[in-house]
């Protein structure tokens, strides 16, 4: 018997608001609480998702009965041995893709965002009943529970979950949203864009990009039954794209994943393609690989969440830093980038991981387990203090993988499948298994046959510079400084954001010409040698007018007050780039 059954209705489309319903048949015996989320798997920062919900009401036997807030994010109901139901409102104005949306053009939600956990029974069985409006339809990965439990003509429609976890990994819209279609390998994908899509879209050139990533990373992991991931449990996968011009990024789900881009920068028939189109595809082959590669091969603190706490790891460089270096492995995989594109992405991580200072300060096992309250929280500062465990979790393991083929005739692809094998294949069929936290030297021993012990101690678990130079080598890459040097901001050490029509200096790159001159974060910039500054475009184009030991008089506002900064461009401070090249 299935104890909780939930059912979320589309409350007010004009002030955004959902209507959640729990009937919790077998409460608790003593006290039942209810847990709000406060994160989503994922993406690790707390949320307090709690602060949307409003009109908590708690009934039972047609009577409304006590519910006493606990905390910031729990409730709890005294002694009631009836079935108790549950009704709030969630205010929903956050299209993201860790958020939940709902207005008159449709909604989209997560899980963690809306649904309370029945306390102590979090890995029971559950239903959601959804009970939308109009024609419009439901779009989601899992399969509705066959007709007979669903009403048609009330707009009703049923699923079953596992658990909760389930429930709340499987990323919900509604609404009339143009859709396509492919099969991989007998796998059916479905590609939902959420809003207004640009007229004459190239959907087809977009189905089919996506369609060479996923059967270029199926047969990667299998190359002879060619089985998608998700086929363990589910009947087909989707991607869900989000229109945004402010943001680009994705979230992971276990038959799913939800991909925000600005809807400019995807192809238009008998157009050129944006450059910032392989930027979209570079999301959907990293989201896609962690349908394996977090979703079943999981550290082992992953295996049970605890939704209301930081969960932590130190493993997040290998989840995240793996999946970074093979998403565009794939890309160059199916042509879809070329060389010289995929030695130009190396190139960035390079550049962007030697200008950070932070990387002589925080290692990459700290900034997994800080992930929380670092990472997600970044200030003007970070560039200085932190390391991405993102970038140089990508850089390691490409020199992980340099090492394994030097000492051995494997590769980094055989330690993937290894985990696969041992802790994904079997992850939601079997007693669950993930990662232990300080066993990684053990296994990667174990699927390759070296010791990387010290190779751990200095990279990963210390903060001594990567030999970059030598790893490229084994892959036959040369990597050289460029030869000339162009001023700008960047090479004096200033990152620049345009705030109306000020240019504001956003960060200051440590031991830069910028900072030993005196440049803050926050200072806004005026005047390049007595010439006016309007935009970001007035600085490149006046900086280009100098030379190496030049000297410069800029003029800043600095906390209100002007100030006049004389910058000397001495050689040996000026940031310089680097360069791929094969040999």
């Amino acid at each position: 018997m299935i104890n909780n059954h939930y059912l979320i209705e589309l409350y007010d489309l004009n002030a955004h608001k959902y209507k959640i319903t729990i009937q919790i048949n077998k409460p608790n015996e003593n006290i039942q609480e209810l847990l709000a989320p406060t994160w989503i798997p994922g993406s690790y920062v707390i949320r307090d998702f709690a602060k949307y919900i409003e009109n908590i009401k708690a009934y039972s036997n047609n009577k409304i009965i006590k519910i006493i807030k606990k905390d910031n994010h729990s409730w709890y109901i005294e002694k009631c041995t009836s079935p108790i139901i549950i009704e709030y409102l969630v205010y929903a104005f956050d299209l993201s893709v860790r958020g939940s949306y709902i207005d008159t053009e449709g909604c989209f939600f997560n899980g963690t965002n809306l649904f309370l956990i029945v306390k102590n029974q979090i890995d029971d069985p559950l239903t959601l009943t959804i009970k939308k409006i109009n024609d419009w339809k439901i779009y989601t990965s899992i399969d509705k529970i066959p007709n007979k439990y669903n009403c048609l003509k009330d707009n009703i429609t049923k699923f079953y979950f596992r658990n909760y976890d389930e429930l709340v990994d499987h990323p919900i819209s509604i609404g009339n949203f143009k859709c396509s279609s492919f099969q991989a390998y007998g796998a059916l994908h479905k590609i939902l864009f959420i809003g207004r899509i640009p007229k004459n879209l190239n959907i087809e050139k977009i189905t089919n990009d996506i369609k060479k990533i996923c059967e270029s990373q199926i047969i990667f992991f299998d190359k002879q039954n060619k089985k998608a991931a998700f086929l363990d449990r589910y009947n087909s996968y989707l991607f869900i794209i989000i229109d945004s011009d402010k943001y680009s990024g994705g979230l992971e789900h276990r038959s799913s994943c939800a991909i925000m881009i600005n809807y400019r920068y995807l192809p238009i028939k008998h157009k050129c393609l944006h450059e910032k189109y392989i930027n979209f595809l570079s999301i959907v082959s990293h989201e896609y690989f962690h349908t394996w590669h977090i979703k079943r091969i999981k550290p082992h603190k992953f295996i049970n969440y605890d939704f209301q706490k930081p969960n932590l790891t130190k493993l997040l460089w290998i989840f995240e830093g793996f999946t970074s270096y093979y998403e565009s492995i794939f890309l160059l995989k199916t042509n879809i980038i070329n060389y010289e594109q995929y030695l130009n992405i190396i190139s960035n991580n390079i550049n962007y991981l030697l200008n950070n200072s932070g990387r002589f300060k925080q290692s990459l096992t700290e900034s997994s387990f800080d992930a929380w309250i670092k990472y997600y929280k970044q200030d003007e500062n970070s560039i200085n203090s932190i390391v991405s465990y993102y970038i140089k979790g990508s850089l390691i393991a490409l020199g992980l993988d340099s090492e394994i083929r030097k000492s051995s005739n494997k590769s980094l692809d055989d330690l993937l499948l290894f985990m696969w094998e041992k802790y994904g294949k079997n992850f939601y069929k079997d007693k669950k298994n993930g990662i232990l936290e300080n066993n990684i030297e053990d296994l990667i021993t174990k699927a390759v046959g070296i010791n990387v012990k010290e190779f751990i101690d200095k990279y990963v678990e210390g903060t001594k510079e990567i030999p970059i130079k030598k790893w490229l080598g084994t892959f036959g890459i040369n990597l050289l400084l460029e030869n000339k040097l162009n001023i700008s901001a960047n090479t004096i050490g200033m990152l620049l954001k345009q705030i109306d029509e000020s240019v504001t200096v956003y960060s200051v790159l440590e031991n830069s010409i910028a900072m030993i001159s005196g440049i803050s974060n926050g200072d806004i910039l005026l005047s390049i040698d007595y010439r006016k500054i309007v935009n970001i475009d007035d600085v490149s184009y006046l900086l280009t007018q100098y030379n190496i030991n030049d000297s410069i008089i800029l003029h800043v506002f600095h906390k209100n007050y002007l100030k006049k900064i004389r910058l000397l461009l001495c050689k040996d401070k000026l940031i310089r780039k680097c360069f791929l090249s094969k040999t």
